[in-house]
Protein backbone atom coordinates (compact mmCIF):
# COMPACT_ATOMS: atom_id res chain seq x y z
CA UNK A 1 0.00 0.00 0.00
CA UNK A 2 1.06 3.62 -0.60
CA UNK A 3 2.36 5.94 1.65
CA UNK A 4 4.48 9.29 1.69
CA UNK A 5 7.81 9.39 2.08
CA UNK A 6 9.95 11.79 4.62
CA UNK A 7 12.79 13.79 3.33
CA UNK A 8 15.29 11.67 0.50
CA UNK A 9 19.24 11.62 1.00
CA UNK A 10 20.43 11.21 -2.30
CA UNK A 11 18.40 15.03 -3.26
CA UNK A 12 20.46 16.27 -0.25
CA UNK A 13 23.87 15.26 -2.07
CA UNK A 14 24.59 18.26 -3.90
CA UNK A 15 24.75 20.52 -0.56
CA UNK A 16 26.22 18.12 1.48
CA UNK A 17 29.65 18.97 2.55
CA UNK A 18 32.23 16.64 2.23
CA UNK A 19 34.67 16.93 4.56
CA UNK A 20 34.42 17.23 8.61
CA UNK A 21 32.93 20.10 10.28
CA UNK A 22 36.09 21.27 11.57
CA UNK A 23 37.91 21.76 8.60
CA UNK A 24 38.00 25.44 7.55
CA UNK A 25 37.52 24.70 3.72
CA UNK A 26 34.15 22.54 2.60
CA UNK A 27 34.03 20.21 -0.18
CA UNK A 28 30.80 20.29 -1.90
CA UNK A 29 29.51 16.91 -3.36
CA UNK A 30 28.72 18.39 -6.48
CA UNK A 31 32.34 19.54 -6.94
CA UNK A 32 33.04 16.46 -7.66
CA UNK A 33 30.80 15.56 -10.44
CA UNK A 34 33.33 15.72 -12.88
CA UNK A 35 35.36 12.63 -11.67
CA UNK A 36 35.92 10.12 -14.44
CA UNK A 37 35.03 7.53 -12.26
CA UNK A 38 31.21 7.96 -12.76
CA UNK A 39 30.37 6.50 -16.22
CA UNK A 40 32.49 2.81 -15.38
CA UNK A 41 30.35 2.10 -11.95
CA UNK A 42 26.83 3.45 -13.74
CA UNK A 43 24.00 0.68 -13.26
CA UNK A 44 20.15 0.71 -13.64
CA UNK A 45 18.58 2.57 -10.72
CA UNK A 46 14.72 2.94 -11.69
CA UNK A 47 12.53 2.17 -14.07
CA UNK A 48 9.73 4.40 -14.59
CA UNK A 49 6.27 3.61 -15.99
CA UNK A 50 4.87 0.02 -16.79
CA UNK A 51 6.72 -2.47 -19.27
CA UNK A 52 3.89 -4.03 -20.48
CA UNK A 53 1.17 -1.12 -20.90
CA UNK A 54 -2.51 -2.80 -21.91
CA UNK A 55 -3.29 0.18 -24.35
CA UNK A 56 -1.59 2.07 -26.97
CA UNK A 57 -1.49 3.98 -29.68
CA UNK A 58 -2.05 7.96 -30.11
CA UNK A 59 -4.37 8.16 -27.32
CA UNK A 60 -4.20 9.65 -23.50
CA UNK A 61 -5.37 6.22 -21.19
CA UNK A 62 -6.21 7.55 -17.78
CA UNK A 63 -5.99 3.86 -16.33
CA UNK A 64 -2.29 3.28 -17.73
CA UNK A 65 0.58 4.27 -15.36
CA UNK A 66 2.62 6.14 -17.32
CA UNK A 67 3.40 6.17 -21.21
CA UNK A 68 2.12 3.74 -23.63
CA UNK A 69 3.81 3.72 -26.52
CA UNK A 70 7.26 5.22 -27.41
CA UNK A 71 8.94 7.92 -25.15
CA UNK A 72 10.62 10.14 -27.70
CA UNK A 73 11.45 13.71 -25.06
CA UNK A 74 13.39 13.43 -21.92
CA UNK A 75 13.43 16.68 -20.09
CA UNK A 76 15.12 17.24 -16.19
CA UNK A 77 14.04 20.93 -14.24
CA UNK A 78 17.15 22.88 -13.64
CA UNK A 79 15.88 23.66 -10.58
CA UNK A 80 13.43 23.84 -8.19
CA UNK A 81 12.33 19.70 -7.46
CA UNK A 82 14.81 18.79 -10.08
CA UNK A 83 11.26 16.94 -11.87
CA UNK A 84 11.59 14.95 -14.66
CA UNK A 85 9.82 15.21 -17.85
CA UNK A 86 8.67 12.84 -20.39
CA UNK A 87 6.61 12.49 -23.92
CA UNK A 88 6.17 9.98 -26.63
CA UNK A 89 3.68 8.86 -29.14
CA UNK A 90 0.69 8.47 -26.65
CA UNK A 91 0.25 12.49 -26.66
CA UNK A 92 0.65 13.28 -22.95
CA UNK A 93 3.20 14.66 -21.07
CA UNK A 94 4.41 12.56 -17.83
CA UNK A 95 6.06 14.43 -14.89
CA UNK A 96 7.91 12.11 -12.27
CA UNK A 97 9.00 14.17 -9.01
CA UNK A 98 11.83 12.63 -6.76
CA UNK A 99 11.24 11.38 -3.46
CA UNK A 100 7.62 10.10 -4.00
CA UNK A 101 7.37 6.60 -5.04
CA UNK A 102 9.80 4.04 -3.39
CA UNK A 103 8.56 1.01 -5.82
CA UNK A 104 10.15 2.64 -9.29
CA UNK A 105 13.78 1.49 -7.75
CA UNK A 106 15.84 -1.73 -8.44
CA UNK A 107 16.35 -2.72 -4.52
CA UNK A 108 19.16 -4.92 -5.73
CA UNK A 109 21.15 -1.64 -6.77
CA UNK A 110 23.49 -0.44 -3.39
CA UNK A 111 22.75 2.88 -4.27
CA UNK A 112 20.40 5.77 -2.80
CA UNK A 113 17.80 6.51 -4.96
CA UNK A 114 15.74 9.06 -6.24
CA UNK A 115 12.58 7.06 -5.93
CA UNK A 116 10.92 9.01 -8.83
CA UNK A 117 6.91 9.09 -8.44
CA UNK A 118 4.51 9.98 -11.13
CA UNK A 119 2.94 12.91 -9.71
CA UNK A 120 1.23 14.93 -12.85
CA UNK A 121 0.11 13.63 -16.54
CA UNK A 122 -0.78 16.67 -18.99
CA UNK A 123 -3.94 15.41 -21.98
CA UNK A 124 -1.39 17.89 -24.71
CA UNK A 125 -4.15 17.99 -26.82
CA UNK A 126 -1.74 16.98 -29.89
CA UNK A 127 -3.10 14.48 -32.54
CA UNK A 128 0.14 13.11 -33.72
CA UNK A 129 4.12 12.22 -31.47
CA UNK A 130 5.56 14.13 -29.31
CA UNK A 131 8.88 15.01 -30.23
CA UNK A 132 10.42 17.20 -27.79
CA UNK A 133 9.13 18.71 -24.14
CA UNK A 134 11.07 21.23 -22.38
CA UNK A 135 10.89 23.00 -18.54
CA UNK A 136 10.65 26.98 -19.17
CA UNK A 137 13.63 28.20 -17.22
CA UNK A 138 12.97 29.55 -14.08
CA UNK A 139 8.95 28.97 -14.17
CA UNK A 140 8.56 25.49 -12.44
CA UNK A 141 4.98 25.65 -13.75
CA UNK A 142 5.12 26.42 -17.91
CA UNK A 143 6.05 23.95 -20.36
CA UNK A 144 6.63 23.88 -23.79
CA UNK A 145 6.06 20.54 -26.37
CA UNK A 146 6.30 20.11 -30.13
CA UNK A 147 4.59 16.99 -32.76
CA UNK A 148 3.88 15.79 -35.82
CA UNK A 149 0.67 17.50 -35.73
CA UNK A 150 2.98 20.78 -36.94
CA UNK A 151 1.93 22.72 -33.75
CA UNK A 152 4.00 23.80 -30.67
CA UNK A 153 2.24 24.38 -27.60
CA UNK A 154 2.56 26.06 -23.89
CA UNK A 155 1.13 24.55 -20.83
CA UNK A 156 0.71 26.25 -17.27
CA UNK A 157 -0.17 23.94 -14.45
CA UNK A 158 -1.08 26.65 -12.16
CA UNK A 159 -4.76 27.39 -11.08
CA UNK A 160 -3.42 30.67 -10.41
CA UNK A 161 -2.15 31.95 -13.63
CA UNK A 162 -4.16 29.17 -15.92
CA UNK A 163 -8.18 29.32 -14.02
CA UNK A 164 -9.06 26.86 -16.91
CA UNK A 165 -6.89 24.43 -15.88
CA UNK A 166 -9.18 21.10 -14.82
CA UNK A 167 -7.44 18.14 -12.98
CA UNK A 168 -8.66 15.23 -11.18
CA UNK A 169 -6.60 12.65 -9.08
CA UNK A 170 -6.28 9.33 -10.51
CA UNK A 171 -5.16 5.92 -8.33
CA UNK A 172 -3.28 3.21 -9.63
CA UNK A 173 -6.15 0.62 -11.22
CA UNK A 174 -4.38 -2.21 -9.22
CA UNK A 175 -6.05 -2.45 -5.64
CA UNK A 176 -3.40 -2.33 -2.97
CA UNK A 177 -0.37 -0.89 -5.30
CA UNK A 178 2.30 0.69 -4.08
CA UNK A 179 2.19 3.46 -6.50
CA UNK A 180 1.02 7.02 -5.21
CA UNK A 181 -2.27 8.57 -6.66
CA UNK A 182 -1.33 11.07 -9.69
CA UNK A 183 -2.88 14.24 -10.89
CA UNK A 184 -4.05 14.08 -14.56
CA UNK A 185 -4.80 17.36 -16.31
CA UNK A 186 -7.80 17.23 -18.60
CA UNK A 187 -7.98 17.34 -22.12
CA UNK A 188 -5.94 20.62 -23.38
CA UNK A 189 -7.14 22.42 -20.20
CA UNK A 190 -3.29 23.21 -19.10
CA UNK A 191 -2.27 23.81 -22.78
CA UNK A 192 -2.21 27.78 -22.81
CA UNK A 193 -0.99 28.58 -26.41
CA UNK A 194 -1.12 26.93 -29.38
CA UNK A 195 1.02 28.13 -32.03
CA UNK A 196 0.73 26.91 -36.15
CA UNK A 197 3.71 29.20 -37.35
CA UNK A 198 5.20 25.95 -39.01
CA UNK A 199 3.65 23.85 -41.97
CA UNK A 200 5.20 20.38 -41.30
CA UNK A 201 6.38 18.90 -38.18
CA UNK A 202 7.80 20.41 -35.74
CA UNK A 203 11.22 18.02 -34.04
CA UNK A 204 12.62 20.64 -31.97
CA UNK A 205 12.16 22.83 -28.70
CA UNK A 206 15.15 24.40 -27.53
CA UNK A 207 14.58 27.01 -24.35
CA UNK A 208 17.29 29.96 -23.51
CA UNK A 209 17.30 31.92 -20.24
CA UNK A 210 14.23 33.17 -20.80
CA UNK A 211 10.41 31.48 -19.37
CA UNK A 212 9.32 33.82 -22.44
CA UNK A 213 11.40 32.77 -25.43
CA UNK A 214 12.08 29.70 -27.08
CA UNK A 215 13.28 28.20 -30.73
CA UNK A 216 11.78 25.48 -32.53
CA UNK A 217 12.90 23.92 -36.14
CA UNK A 218 10.84 21.95 -38.27
CA UNK A 219 10.31 19.69 -41.18
CA UNK A 220 9.54 22.90 -43.23
CA UNK A 221 12.93 23.79 -42.90
CA UNK A 222 12.65 26.67 -41.00
CA UNK A 223 13.58 27.98 -37.42
CA UNK A 224 11.05 30.26 -35.65
CA UNK A 225 11.83 32.18 -32.44
CA UNK A 226 8.76 32.51 -30.22
CA UNK A 227 7.84 35.22 -27.81
CA UNK A 228 4.72 35.06 -25.41
CA UNK A 229 4.98 38.29 -24.30
CA UNK A 230 3.28 39.40 -27.80
CA UNK A 231 0.26 37.77 -29.51
CA UNK A 232 -0.31 37.31 -33.19
CA UNK A 233 -2.73 35.56 -35.62
CA UNK A 234 -1.57 32.31 -36.01
CA UNK A 235 -2.10 30.14 -39.35
CA UNK A 236 -5.32 27.76 -38.39
CA UNK A 237 -7.08 25.29 -41.01
CA UNK A 238 -8.77 26.92 -43.48
CA UNK A 239 -7.08 29.95 -43.24
CA UNK A 240 -5.59 31.59 -46.38
CA UNK A 241 -1.60 32.01 -46.01
CA UNK A 242 -2.26 35.97 -46.13
CA UNK A 243 -4.49 35.84 -43.26
CA UNK A 244 -1.95 35.03 -40.96
CA UNK A 245 0.48 37.22 -39.14
CA UNK A 246 3.23 34.85 -37.87
CA UNK A 247 5.70 36.60 -39.51
CA UNK A 248 9.07 35.71 -41.04
CA UNK A 249 11.18 32.58 -39.74
CA UNK A 250 14.63 33.07 -38.11
CA UNK A 251 16.11 30.44 -41.05
CA UNK A 252 14.48 28.86 -43.75
CA UNK A 253 16.22 26.31 -45.29
CA UNK A 254 14.19 25.59 -48.86
CA UNK A 255 13.96 22.02 -49.37
CA UNK A 256 15.93 20.55 -46.15
CA UNK A 257 14.06 19.02 -43.22
CA UNK A 258 15.75 20.29 -40.04
CA UNK A 259 16.05 18.09 -37.03
CA UNK A 260 17.85 19.13 -34.25
CA UNK A 261 18.07 22.08 -32.87
CA UNK A 262 20.89 23.70 -29.71
CA UNK A 263 20.77 27.27 -28.40
CA UNK A 264 24.14 28.07 -26.67
CA UNK A 265 22.98 28.71 -23.26
CA UNK A 266 26.45 31.07 -21.97
CA UNK A 267 25.73 32.60 -25.61
CA UNK A 268 22.55 32.47 -26.20
CA UNK A 269 22.85 34.90 -29.68
CA UNK A 270 24.22 31.44 -31.40
CA UNK A 271 21.75 28.35 -32.33
CA UNK A 272 23.05 25.52 -34.68
CA UNK A 273 20.62 23.93 -36.79
CA UNK A 274 20.89 20.86 -38.75
CA UNK A 275 18.93 18.04 -40.92
CA UNK A 276 18.49 16.30 -44.34
CA UNK A 277 22.41 17.50 -45.06
CA UNK A 278 25.89 16.43 -44.44
CA UNK A 279 26.08 20.18 -42.81
CA UNK A 280 25.20 22.01 -39.27
CA UNK A 281 25.09 25.34 -39.78
CA UNK A 282 25.48 28.18 -36.51
CA UNK A 283 23.58 31.22 -36.94
CA UNK A 284 24.32 34.57 -34.94
CA UNK A 285 21.48 36.52 -33.95
CA UNK A 286 22.85 39.72 -33.18
CA UNK A 287 23.53 40.43 -36.60
CA UNK A 288 25.53 44.27 -35.84
CA UNK A 289 28.58 44.82 -37.74
CA UNK A 290 31.36 45.37 -35.25
CA UNK A 291 30.88 41.92 -33.40
CA UNK A 292 29.75 40.11 -36.46
CA UNK A 293 33.21 41.02 -37.91
CA UNK A 294 35.25 40.61 -35.11
CA UNK A 295 33.88 37.34 -34.04
CA UNK A 296 33.35 35.79 -36.99
CA UNK A 297 35.29 38.17 -39.74
CA UNK A 298 31.65 38.27 -41.71
CA UNK A 299 29.91 41.48 -43.17
CA UNK A 300 26.12 41.20 -41.21
CA UNK A 301 23.53 41.26 -43.71
CA UNK A 302 20.89 44.26 -43.69
CA UNK A 303 17.75 41.98 -45.09
CA UNK A 304 17.59 38.81 -42.58
CA UNK A 305 17.48 37.75 -38.78
CA UNK A 306 19.88 35.83 -38.19
CA UNK A 307 23.29 35.11 -40.19
CA UNK A 308 25.14 31.94 -40.70
CA UNK A 309 28.35 32.23 -39.60
CA UNK A 310 29.71 28.58 -39.58
CA UNK A 311 29.51 25.28 -40.92
CA UNK A 312 30.56 21.88 -39.49
CA UNK A 313 31.14 19.00 -41.77
CA UNK A 314 33.80 16.51 -42.42
CA UNK A 315 36.11 17.45 -45.44
CA UNK A 316 37.63 15.52 -47.62
CA UNK A 317 41.68 14.37 -47.35
CA UNK A 318 42.20 14.82 -50.75
CA UNK A 319 40.81 18.26 -50.86
CA UNK A 320 38.35 17.89 -53.79
CA UNK A 321 35.15 18.62 -52.98
CA UNK A 322 34.04 19.53 -48.88
CA UNK A 323 32.04 16.44 -47.35
CA UNK A 324 33.75 12.92 -46.70
CA UNK A 325 30.55 12.27 -44.69
CA UNK A 326 27.57 12.96 -47.09
CA UNK A 327 24.79 11.20 -44.70
CA UNK A 328 22.77 13.44 -43.05
CA UNK A 329 22.89 14.73 -39.54
CA UNK A 330 20.37 13.80 -37.05
CA UNK A 331 21.67 15.60 -34.17
CA UNK A 332 23.39 18.75 -32.55
CA UNK A 333 23.94 19.74 -29.26
CA UNK A 334 25.72 23.26 -27.80
CA UNK A 335 27.62 22.24 -24.07
CA UNK A 336 26.31 23.89 -21.39
CA UNK A 337 29.57 24.10 -20.15
CA UNK A 338 31.80 24.49 -22.60
CA UNK A 339 30.58 27.10 -25.12
CA UNK A 340 32.89 26.08 -27.88
CA UNK A 341 31.77 22.48 -27.54
CA UNK A 342 30.06 21.06 -30.47
CA UNK A 343 28.67 17.44 -31.13
CA UNK A 344 27.12 16.43 -34.53
CA UNK A 345 25.73 12.93 -34.80
CA UNK A 346 25.51 11.55 -38.53
CA UNK A 347 22.93 8.61 -39.76
CA UNK A 348 24.81 5.47 -40.54
CA UNK A 349 27.99 7.63 -39.19
CA UNK A 350 29.72 8.80 -36.24
CA UNK A 351 29.38 11.02 -33.55
CA UNK A 352 31.94 14.49 -34.08
CA UNK A 353 32.87 17.16 -31.55
CA UNK A 354 33.76 20.51 -32.83
CA UNK A 355 35.56 23.85 -31.71
CA UNK A 356 32.74 26.81 -32.84
CA UNK A 357 35.75 28.81 -32.24
CA UNK A 358 38.58 27.35 -34.55
CA UNK A 359 40.32 28.36 -37.38
CA UNK A 360 38.07 27.25 -40.82
CA UNK A 361 39.47 24.23 -42.69
CA UNK A 362 41.48 24.99 -45.14
CA UNK A 363 41.65 22.37 -47.84
CA UNK A 364 45.09 21.27 -49.61
CA UNK A 365 46.35 22.96 -52.65
CA UNK A 366 46.19 21.47 -55.59
CA UNK A 367 49.40 20.97 -57.12
CA UNK A 368 50.55 23.10 -59.84
CA UNK A 369 50.55 21.72 -63.21
CA UNK A 370 53.70 22.72 -65.13
CA UNK A 371 53.43 24.50 -68.72
CA UNK A 372 54.80 21.80 -70.86
CA UNK A 373 52.15 18.95 -68.88
CA UNK A 374 49.47 21.47 -70.00
CA UNK A 375 50.57 21.87 -73.30
CA UNK A 376 51.10 17.94 -74.00
CA UNK A 377 47.40 17.37 -72.37
CA UNK A 378 45.82 19.60 -74.63
CA UNK A 379 47.74 17.75 -77.70
CA UNK A 380 46.29 14.78 -76.71
CA UNK A 381 42.69 15.71 -75.87
CA UNK A 382 42.86 17.36 -79.84
CA UNK A 383 44.05 14.30 -80.97
CA UNK A 384 41.70 11.86 -79.47
CA UNK A 385 38.87 14.55 -80.34
CA UNK A 386 39.99 14.97 -84.59
CA UNK A 387 40.00 18.51 -83.60
CA UNK A 388 42.80 21.26 -84.78
CA UNK A 389 42.59 25.27 -84.27
CA UNK A 390 38.89 25.27 -85.74
CA UNK A 391 37.41 24.26 -83.27
CA UNK A 392 38.47 27.56 -81.03
CA UNK A 393 36.84 29.30 -83.81
CA UNK A 394 33.17 27.65 -83.89
CA UNK A 395 33.07 27.32 -79.90
CA UNK A 396 28.96 25.95 -81.04
CA UNK A 397 30.70 22.68 -82.08
CA UNK A 398 31.43 21.88 -78.39
CA UNK A 399 28.96 19.32 -76.73
CA UNK A 400 27.61 19.99 -73.70
CA UNK A 401 29.00 19.33 -70.41
CA UNK A 402 27.53 15.87 -69.03
CA UNK A 403 27.90 14.46 -65.74
CA UNK A 404 29.55 11.00 -65.15
CA UNK A 405 28.15 7.83 -66.03
CA UNK A 406 28.79 6.65 -62.48
CA UNK A 407 27.25 9.04 -60.18
CA UNK A 408 28.47 7.72 -57.03
CA UNK A 409 25.56 8.42 -55.13
CA UNK A 410 24.99 6.92 -51.86
CA UNK A 411 23.13 4.29 -50.20
CA UNK A 412 19.62 4.18 -50.98
CA UNK A 413 16.85 6.81 -49.24
CA UNK A 414 19.98 8.78 -48.49
CA UNK A 415 19.85 12.72 -49.85
CA UNK A 416 23.65 12.78 -49.83
CA UNK A 417 25.66 12.40 -53.20
CA UNK A 418 28.91 10.18 -53.12
CA UNK A 419 32.37 10.88 -53.97
CA UNK A 420 32.67 10.42 -57.54
CA UNK A 421 29.90 13.75 -57.89
CA UNK A 422 31.98 15.87 -56.50
CA UNK A 423 35.00 14.89 -58.63
CA UNK A 424 32.43 15.00 -61.12
CA UNK A 425 31.64 18.21 -60.32
CA UNK A 426 34.97 20.01 -60.07
CA UNK A 427 36.32 18.05 -63.47
CA UNK A 428 38.32 20.81 -65.30
CA UNK A 429 37.48 21.63 -68.83
CA UNK A 430 40.42 19.25 -70.21
CA UNK A 431 38.53 16.41 -68.61
CA UNK A 432 34.64 17.56 -69.73
CA UNK A 433 36.49 17.36 -73.57
CA UNK A 434 37.38 13.62 -73.37
CA UNK A 435 34.18 12.73 -72.11
CA UNK A 436 32.76 14.74 -75.56
CA UNK A 437 33.05 11.67 -77.71
CA UNK A 438 30.61 9.31 -75.80
CA UNK A 439 27.73 7.84 -76.28
CA UNK A 440 24.50 10.53 -75.13
CA UNK A 441 22.05 8.20 -75.77
CA UNK A 442 21.49 7.02 -72.43
CA UNK A 443 19.16 7.91 -70.12
CA UNK A 444 20.70 10.90 -67.66
CA UNK A 445 17.85 11.37 -65.81
CA UNK A 446 19.46 9.42 -62.16
CA UNK A 447 22.76 12.01 -62.82
CA UNK A 448 20.77 15.12 -63.32
CA UNK A 449 18.76 14.24 -60.43
CA UNK A 450 21.91 13.81 -58.65
CA UNK A 451 23.52 16.72 -59.81
CA UNK A 452 20.65 18.44 -58.45
CA UNK A 453 20.41 17.45 -54.98
CA UNK A 454 24.52 18.13 -54.84
CA UNK A 455 23.95 21.62 -56.27
CA UNK A 456 20.94 22.13 -53.45
CA UNK A 457 23.30 21.12 -50.88
CA UNK A 458 25.93 23.72 -52.28
CA UNK A 459 23.55 26.48 -52.30
CA UNK A 460 23.18 26.01 -48.42
CA UNK A 461 25.74 28.98 -47.28
CA UNK A 462 29.13 27.34 -50.00
CA UNK A 463 30.66 30.86 -49.28
CA UNK A 464 30.46 30.36 -45.25
CA UNK A 465 33.56 28.75 -43.43
CA UNK A 466 33.37 24.68 -42.75
CA UNK A 467 35.24 23.88 -39.19
CA UNK A 468 36.09 20.38 -39.27
CA UNK A 469 36.19 18.16 -36.55
CA UNK A 470 38.41 17.73 -33.39
CA UNK A 471 37.00 14.34 -31.51
CA UNK A 472 35.34 11.22 -33.50
CA UNK A 473 33.40 8.84 -31.37
CA UNK A 474 32.32 5.20 -33.01
CA UNK A 475 31.17 2.03 -31.84
CA UNK A 476 27.64 2.20 -32.05
CA UNK A 477 24.88 2.11 -34.76
CA UNK A 478 22.64 4.88 -35.38
CA UNK A 479 20.16 3.85 -38.97
CA UNK A 480 16.80 3.86 -37.99
CA UNK A 481 15.96 5.98 -35.98
CA UNK A 482 16.62 9.78 -34.96
CA UNK A 483 18.86 9.60 -32.25
CA UNK A 484 19.98 12.31 -29.07
CA UNK A 485 23.18 12.74 -28.76
CA UNK A 486 24.19 14.65 -25.72
CA UNK A 487 27.00 15.56 -23.29
CA UNK A 488 27.12 13.67 -19.87
CA UNK A 489 28.09 14.39 -16.45
CA UNK A 490 29.32 17.17 -14.01
CA UNK A 491 31.30 20.05 -16.60
CA UNK A 492 30.52 17.68 -19.88
CA UNK A 493 33.41 15.82 -19.71
CA UNK A 494 31.71 12.97 -21.30
CA UNK A 495 29.55 12.01 -24.71
CA UNK A 496 26.42 9.77 -24.92
CA UNK A 497 24.82 8.28 -27.69
CA UNK A 498 22.25 5.60 -28.08
CA UNK A 499 22.58 2.57 -30.72
CA UNK A 500 20.46 0.65 -32.91
CA UNK A 501 21.17 -2.51 -30.80
CA UNK A 502 19.58 -1.16 -27.51
CA UNK A 503 22.45 0.16 -25.70
CA UNK A 504 23.64 3.54 -25.17
CA UNK A 505 27.13 4.45 -25.13
CA UNK A 506 29.68 6.52 -23.10
CA UNK A 507 32.88 8.18 -24.43
CA UNK A 508 35.72 10.03 -22.93
CA UNK A 509 35.38 13.94 -24.68
CA UNK A 510 38.88 14.01 -24.91
CA UNK A 511 40.40 10.83 -25.03
CA UNK A 512 37.72 9.69 -27.60
CA UNK A 513 38.17 6.07 -25.15
CA UNK A 514 34.41 4.60 -25.20
CA UNK A 515 34.42 3.81 -21.15
CA UNK A 516 30.63 2.51 -21.26
CA UNK A 517 28.51 0.29 -22.85
CA UNK A 518 24.65 -0.20 -21.06
CA UNK A 519 21.20 -2.09 -22.45
CA UNK A 520 18.85 1.24 -22.17
CA UNK A 521 16.40 0.08 -24.50
CA UNK A 522 14.67 -3.86 -26.12
CA UNK A 523 14.54 -2.38 -29.09
CA UNK A 524 16.54 1.01 -29.68
CA UNK A 525 17.90 3.43 -27.37
CA UNK A 526 16.62 7.20 -28.92
CA UNK A 527 17.12 9.64 -25.83
CA UNK A 528 19.69 10.51 -23.18
CA UNK A 529 19.50 13.47 -20.50
CA UNK A 530 22.08 14.20 -18.01
CA UNK A 531 20.98 15.50 -14.56
CA UNK A 532 22.01 18.70 -14.21
CA UNK A 533 23.37 18.17 -10.67
CA UNK A 534 23.87 14.59 -9.86
CA UNK A 535 25.72 11.56 -11.81
CA UNK A 536 22.21 10.53 -12.65
CA UNK A 537 21.14 9.92 -16.66
CA UNK A 538 17.93 9.20 -18.11
CA UNK A 539 17.30 6.91 -20.86
CA UNK A 540 14.30 6.05 -23.41
CA UNK A 541 13.73 4.44 -26.41
CA UNK A 542 11.09 2.00 -28.00
CA UNK A 543 9.91 0.96 -25.26
CA UNK A 544 7.26 2.50 -22.94
CA UNK A 545 9.37 3.05 -19.89
CA UNK A 546 12.14 5.89 -19.12
CA UNK A 547 15.35 4.05 -17.47
CA UNK A 548 17.13 5.93 -14.70
CA UNK A 549 21.05 5.10 -14.36
CA UNK A 550 23.26 5.83 -11.61
CA UNK A 551 26.75 4.89 -9.74
CA UNK A 552 26.76 1.71 -7.49
CA UNK A 553 29.03 0.83 -4.84
CA UNK A 554 28.94 -3.10 -5.53
CA UNK A 555 31.30 -4.29 -8.61
CA UNK A 556 28.66 -7.54 -9.34
CA UNK A 557 25.89 -4.89 -10.04
CA UNK A 558 27.45 -2.82 -12.63
CA UNK A 559 25.71 -2.99 -15.66
CA UNK A 560 28.91 -1.73 -17.91
CA UNK A 561 29.04 -4.13 -21.04
CA UNK A 562 32.48 -2.35 -21.67
CA UNK A 563 34.64 -5.48 -21.36
CA UNK A 564 32.48 -6.90 -24.32
CA UNK A 565 32.83 -4.09 -26.77
CA UNK A 566 35.01 -5.30 -29.57
CA UNK A 567 32.23 -8.05 -29.63
CA UNK A 568 29.22 -5.43 -29.70
CA UNK A 569 31.00 -3.47 -31.67
CA UNK A 570 31.66 -6.27 -34.57
CA UNK A 571 28.23 -6.89 -34.49
CA UNK A 572 26.82 -3.16 -34.70
CA UNK A 573 29.39 -3.34 -37.63
CA UNK A 574 28.10 -6.29 -39.38
CA UNK A 575 24.14 -5.14 -39.26
CA UNK A 576 25.26 -1.79 -40.89
CA UNK A 577 23.43 -1.19 -44.01
CA UNK A 578 20.70 -4.19 -43.24
CA UNK A 579 17.86 -1.58 -41.60
CA UNK A 580 16.67 1.16 -43.62
CA UNK A 581 17.93 4.68 -43.08
CA UNK A 582 15.48 6.29 -44.48
CA UNK A 583 13.20 6.62 -40.92
CA UNK A 584 14.10 10.48 -40.49
CA UNK A 585 10.86 11.92 -39.81
CA UNK A 586 10.26 9.72 -36.59
CA UNK A 587 11.88 8.34 -33.60
CA UNK A 588 9.84 5.35 -33.59
CA UNK A 589 9.14 2.55 -35.80
CA UNK A 590 5.78 3.42 -37.27
CA UNK A 591 5.15 6.75 -38.73
CA UNK A 592 3.71 9.15 -36.88
CA UNK A 593 -0.02 10.65 -38.10
CA UNK A 594 -2.55 12.85 -37.29
CA UNK A 595 -5.75 11.35 -35.56
CA UNK A 596 -9.05 11.97 -37.17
Amino acid sequence: MWAPLEGNSFLELPSLSLAPPNRPVKQLYSNILAAPSWPPRLSLLATLGDPHPTTSGHRVAREAWGSTGCVNALDWEQGGEGRLASAGDDTKICIWKPGVDPSTSDDSATSPSLHLGWTEVIDTGHRANIFSVKWAPYTPTRLFSCAGDSTVRVYDLSLASNPTLSSSTVFHSTSGSAHPPWTHHEAASACTRVLRCHTSQVKRVSTENSPDVFLTCSEDGTVRQHDLRTTHTCRRPGMRSDEAACGPPLVEYQGLSLYSLSVSKQRPHLFVVAGTAPYAFLHDRRMLREPMKRDWGIEASDEDLTQCVRRFGVPKEDGKGEASITKHVVATKLSSSNPRDLLVSYSGAGVFLFDTDADPHVPPERVAVPDEAKSKEKEDNDVMLGSDDELTESPSTVPEKRPREDDGSDQEGSPSTGPHLEEAAAATEEEEGERAGTDDSGDDSDDDEAFARLDRFRSYHSDVPLIAPRREYSGHRNETTVKDVNFAFGNDSFVVSGSDDGNWFVWDKESEELVGIFEGDGSVVNVLQSHPRLPLIAISGIDPTVKIFGPTSDLEERGNLVEKAEEIIARNRSEEGRQSSNIMSVRCWSLSFVLL
